[in-house]
């Protein structure tokens, strides 16, 4: 018997082979480039305009954050969004001398109502691991540290969740320049919460190394099929229109 006989006796061998072979050949187009460099080339062409930024999971305003120089430095206008109280508290006090910035204690979804978030609990030594949270559980469950954390000081928080498009219709804001995700797996979730015929940021930027890579490849198809141009870097992704993809000649 042929092993094309085979797949064909075997639907569910079939199907795990074309799995890793789509995988593979989805994985390969997707282009390298270092965002710091081409979001440096983007912020040099807007000359004396300040863009406007929307950050997604903005933490306490200092982690892993592509903007927050050129925030705090050109004072850009914009949204930071965080959903985790005592983080958000952080974030609205590292950032008191932007008046220019509103603050928003909201969770971002695909769908309007509540969630729980998890995180581990002040009780643990290292604030950095008090930085990490996320709405999938499964996240801090992989990290490597000891089992002792993860059985006894991971905590529950239940956070109001909004579609980012609601949120910007809400607080009348008219267009995005430059749209930054970090929802530790739950960054997909956030794109789809943003109606992008009605607003379309030159740039995303969102993490992508704690998804799926087929969650990670919808999150491509989603985002090619809205007219950006796609490359990533090591742990996040970047999208450009067609307009910051010729200003920044990829």
């Amino acid at each position: 018997m042929s092993f094309k006989t085979l797949l064909k006796k075997l639907p569910f061998v079939s199907a795990l082979a074309g799995y890793y072979r789509l995988k593979n050949k989805k994985i390969e187009v997707i282009p390298k480039v270092d965002i710091e460099a081409v979001l440096k080339t983007y912020v040099q062409s807007c000359g004396e305009k300040k863009p406007y930024f929307v950050t997604v999971g903005a933490n306490d305003g200092t982690v892993n954050d592509y903007l927050a120089e050129y925030v705090k430095a050109h004072l850009w206008p914009g949204m930071m969004i965080e959903p985790v109280r005592s983080t958000f508290e952080k974030l609205v006090e590292n950032y008191a001398d932007c008046p220019q910035i509103r603050f928003e204690n909201v969770g971002i979804g695909n769908e309007n109502g509540t969630l729980p978030i998890f995180k581990f609990s002040e009780a643990i030594e290292g604030k950095e691991y008090h930085q990490l949270f996320s709405f999938d559980k499964n996240q801090l469950m992989k990290l490597d540290v000891p089992d002792a954390w993860k059985q006894n000081h991971i905590v529950e928080e239940t956070v109001e969740i909004t579609r980012l498009t609601d949120l910007l219709l809400l607080r009348k804001v008219g267009m995005i320049d430059i749209l930054q995700i970090d929802a530790e797996g739950f960054d997909f979730n956030v794109l789809k919460s943003l109606d992008f015929q009605q607003f379309h940021p030159d740039l995303v930027i969102y993490e992508h190394c704690h998804l799926r890579w087929d969650v990670y490849y919808e999150s491509i198809l989603y985002l090619r099929n809205a007219g950006y141009f796609i490359s990533a870097g090591e742990f996040d992704t970047l999208a450009l229109s067609s307009q910051a993809k010729a200003i920044v000649g990829l």
